[in-house]
């Protein structure tokens, strides 16, 4: 039985598939892992998150990312200040950013973008600071709306 013999053009185009793809996946990796996500609904203009449901949430930095269908995903701070809420993708690529309270900033996983507790841009490629949404905490919730 005979092999079909693999040309150098074939040698080479398979192997540039095979490397993009590996560059796509590890890319798609950063981009995705971090934080665990939530998913919350809307309560007509709000996103009402209960604190007992989310207790790490009462905790100072405590923090959480919240996916809400329809809508930008949301990214939740307890600071010493109170609470903070933001539009968790980077302003670079979308990519969904972390909050790390060792350095007390919001990191993209996918091109280090940093921002600050404010959502204002530290370092790194984003073009504008992260939407800041308005948070009240009210009857053991939080009560999440657009800015």
């Amino acid at each position: 039985m005979e092999g079909k013999k693999v040309t150098r053009r074939d040698f080479v185009r398979t192997g540039a598939a095979a490397a993009g793809a590996l560059i796509a996946g590890r890319w798609l990796a950063a981009c995705t892992a971090g934080q665990k996500r939530y998913k919350v609904a809307m309560t007509g203009e709000t996103v009402n998150i209960p604190l007992d449901t989310y207790p790490f949430l009462k905790e100072t930095w405590g923090s959480g990312i919240f996916v809400v269908e329809g809508h930008p995903t949301l990214i939740v701070v307890n600071s010493p200040d109170g609470y903070v809420a933001f539009g968790a993708n980077c302003t670079h690529k979308r990519c969904v950013v972390d909050w790390h309270t060792d350095e007390k900033a919001f990191i993209c996983p996918c091109h280090k973008g940093r921002y600050d507790i404010s959502g204002g841009v530290v370092s790194g490629p984003p073009p504008a600071n992260l939407p800041r949404y308005l948070v009240a905490e009210e009857g053991g919730k939080l009560i999440i709306a657009k800015g």
